[in-house]
């Protein structure tokens, strides 16, 4: 019970109130870090000391220069408050361990990061992108391993040397649960701005992902488990925005997941936008015939002026996971020349250019996974585009040809050639493409 009251405490508080836990009738000592005399040069003791007191709330206050530090442990029942004007910076010369974070936490329950006003964690990308530092693509701004009942709101992340923010799995716990992070911007960052490696329970809402570019995907936000038996389950990825990244919008993979071990997927993209991506703006990825059941739901979603596809699946069967599109908007995408170079493992090899690129691709690469693609409904979704070229591609990398099949909806078209490219051969086809003016 004094759990409980702690976590409403830690979660509800307004600053300059202390929370009470009624089991004890006492209120929740709140510390001031500057009162451990940061200096300068570096703050990581007066910062970690603040945080290792005990105390529930921790307020970083505005010192008039950066918070100079190197990795910071956090842990459970704390909600670390930064004021308006702070900055926290990675200090130069450190951070050499290929694992070495700004802030990561491990196995925390009851946790609060965020910020009031203008607050940014800064790290020094190019840095560890040289060779005096160990090859890296794992020093996040952010890291949350096994974590559970988390807030992050109100930051921005930016120039780290792996992902701004990154959830994924401890010893303890497989996976995040009961996440929410909220009005943050996640930019410039070396790899993604946002992974989710495993979770469930996770509320991504009104957040920026961009300028990522460094190290692939290079995306704005991607959903990828890297072991049997981790769950993407009640994902929400609200209002968000991915613009002028170097790979993709929003990717989802799942080629580690297996159905006998795994849960279904259950994960939904609301009205969220791409704009200015040089890889495709939606991608699903690796659901095949042994990967898990569930759905993935775009919804309300709109994509512009990307380099590569509007809506890019690939290696997805028919007979797992089914994607839904609804209300979904592409405008003047799929811009290169070249096929959708999104995937890490295709990028810088001629598969790039085995697919010609459309606003919506369909791609069979490896019929290991799954030789019966498809499985995908689109719901009164709008293409806009003045490529002379299909609207819907379907195409297969390797011989024998394995064709595309249940596919339905309808996609509403402004197009000077509104056709459907999906081979002669292609089954169970609903999918009606409707001309507007």
């Amino acid at each position: 019970m004094r759990s409980a009251y702690l976590l409403l405490g830690i979660l509800f508080s307004l600053p300059g109130i202390s929370a009470v836990s009624a089991a004890e009738d006492k209120p929740i000592q709140a510390v001031n870090a500057a009162d451990w005399k940061p200096t300068a040069e570096d703050a990581t003791a007066a910062l970690q000391g603040a945080i290792d007191s005990g105390a529930g709330i921790v307020r970083v206050p505005n010192i008039g220069r950066p918070w100079v530090v190197t990795p910071i442990t956090l842990r459970g029942d704390l909600e670390l408050i930064f004021e308006d004007g702070v900055e926290v910076e990675a200090k130069k010369g450190g951070f050499l361990g290929k694992l070495d974070c700004l802030f990561k936490a491990t196995d925390a329950r009851n946790l609060v990061i965020r910020g009031e006003g203008t607050v940014v964690l800064r790290m020094h990308k190019r840095h560890y992108q040289m060779a005096a530092y160990k090859k890296s693509e794992w020093r996040h701004g952010i890291s949350l391993l096994g974590c559970e009942n988390v807030r992050v709101e109100n930051l921005t992340v930016r120039e780290t040397g792996g992902d701004g923010i990154y959830l994924s799995r401890s010893n303890t716990l497989n996976g995040c649960r009961h996440v929410v992070i909220r009005n943050v911007i996640s930019d410039a960052n070396h790899r993604q701005g946002l992974s989710v490696i495993a979770g469930s329970d996770l509320l991504i809402e009104n957040c920026v992902f961009k300028n990522t570019e460094g190290a692939a995907p290079e995306a704005g936000f991607d959903i990828e488990p890297n072991g049997d038996g981790q769950s993407a389950e009640r994902i929400t990825v609200r209002n968000c925005l991915s613009e002028n990244n170097g790979g993709a919008g929003f990717i989802t993979y799942f080629l580690k997941l297996s159905a006998e071990k795994s849960p279904p997927l259950d994960i939904t993209f609301e009205n969220c936008r791409v704009v200015n991506n040089k890889g495709a703006a939606f991608v699903v990825g690796a659901v095949g015939d042994n990967n898990p059941s569930g759905t993935i739901r775009f919804l309300g979603c709109t994509a512009e002026n990307t380099q590569g596809p509007g809506i890019y699946l690939y290696d997805k069967s028919r007979n797992r996971a089914r994607i839904r599109f609804e209300n979904c908007t592409l405008k003047n995408v799929a811009q290169s020349n070249r096929g959708p170079i999104v995937s890490p493992e295709l990028v810088g090899k001629d598969v790039d250019d085995a697919v010609p690129n459309a606003p919506v691709v369909l791609f069979l690469r490896r019929p290991q996974i799954t030789k019966t693609p498809g499985g995908v409904d689109f719901v009164d979704c709008v293409v806009e585009d003045r490529g002379d070229r299909p609207v819907v591609v379907a195409a297969t990398l390797t011989t024998p040809h394995h064709p595309v099949g249940d596919l339905s909806g309808t996609i509403k078209v402004s197009h000077p050639n509104p056709v459907m490219n999906l081979g002669a051969d292609a089954t169970a086809i609903t999918l009606k493409l409707v001309e507007t003016k």
